[in-house]
């Protein structure tokens, strides 16, 4: 799940399929499936609660409770079997596509996280 700087009204979130299991060389995701969502709202004007459900079966992604979107199947790409691996950080990617121009004047920069928890559901 990511919030492009070149629009906040929207977020986009991924799936990376890595067929590998832990310990294999690829133990990075890969045929990656991205999707952008339209928020309704400027997510830089308030927090916000970003929730991603990973079920066998299919990924639900959630904000402020409110589904967003789901993912089932193997269409495009499989669900991951692997333990879901959790990034928090802060990147100026070159893409201009995907977050606008970078503004060089105000790198470096910094990422406040105010909460983040992952909790695992009983097997």
């Amino acid at each position: 799940m990511e919030l492009p700087g070149n629009n906040p009204w929207r977020m986009l979130i991924n799936v990376y399929f890595n067929p590998g299991d832990d310990g294999t060389a690829l133990d990075f995701g890969y045929r990656g499936t991205p999707v952008y969502i339209d928020l309704g709202f400027d997510s830089t004007a308030a927090s916000h609660l970003y929730e991603i459900d990973w079920l066998p079966g299919g990924i639900v992604w959630s904000v402020d409770g409110n589904i967003v979107h789901e993912r089932v199947g193997w269409d495009p790409t499989p669900i991951p079997h692997l333990p879901m691996r959790l990034h928090a950080n802060l990147w100026a990617p070159r893409s201009e596509q995907l977050s606008g121009r970078i503004d060089r004047a105000k790198l470096p920069s910094t990422a406040n996280f105010r909460s983040i928890s992952v909790s695992g559901r009983p097997q």
